[in-house]
């Protein structure tokens, strides 16, 4: 959360994220009473797949398309029904930041780490 949040706002308020979504409830009822550790892995990775496309459409470098198919493809490896859902709001997000300021090596490094982490 910290990357993402990094990448959005000043180092203050990313910390400020990243605890707040560390330490809400929801997580700690998935880890230590349901017992719900596959889909508590994937909310650890969705993330890093949000902070890659951020940085995918803010930087433009083709080692953040890798880092997106990698944390990807561990999303879809740790919880496929969360993958889906994370799916949908990666999507709209990256189509909302590409319509902001569009670029074509952009939408082709998303697609190549998308497609990557598919394979994954």
């Amino acid at each position: 959360m910290y990357l993402w949040a990094s990448a959005l706002t000043d180092r203050p308020y990313a910390v400020l994220a990243a605890l707040m979504y560390m330490l809400s409830p929801f997580h700690a009822n998935e880890m230590y009473q349901a017992g719900m550790y596959a889909q508590y892995a994937a909310a650890s990775a969705l993330p890093f797949v949000f902070a890659f496309a951020e940085r995918i459409v803010a930087n433009r470098r083709w080692r953040d398309a890798g880092g997106l198919g990698v944390s990807y493809g561990m999303l879809i490896l740790f919880h496929p029904p969360l993958a889906l859902l994370g799916s949908v709001g990666v999507g709209l997000y990256a189509c909302i930041r590409l319509a902001q300021s569009f670029k074509w090596r952009s939408l082709y490094q998303l697609i190549a780490g998308t497609v990557s982490g598919l394979a994954f």
